[in-house]
């Protein structure tokens, strides 16, 4: 959530989210040491997760009221998709 913050997001809804989802449940096994540095974490088939600090940009971006439906596709291990179910009414 720091890193959130440092990066000048400033949406306590999505800071709120950030703190109550644990990153450590959407990366590799092998990775859980590093799930809540500010940095993307490698996934299978080299690829990456995004990095946290980025995640929340984009979402408090999004400017979500609650109320609406969104469409995540494709971000890693699906912890955007969680931060995302948090603030929106469906995902």
């Amino acid at each position: 959530m720091r890193a959130a913050r440092r990066a000048g997001v400033s949406d306590g809804r999505v800071l709120a989210a950030i703190a109550a989802t644990p990153r450590t449940g959407f990366v590799p096994a092998e990775y859980v040491g590093a799930a809540y540095r500010d940095q993307p974490v490698p996934i299978p088939h080299r690829q990456v997760t995004t990095q946290p600090s980025l995640s929340a940009m984009m979402i408090a971006a999004l400017g979500l009221a609650g109320g609406e439906q969104v469409l995540e596709i494709g971000t890693g291990y699906g912890y955007q998709a969680a931060l995302l179910a948090r603030l929106a009414f469906a995902v």
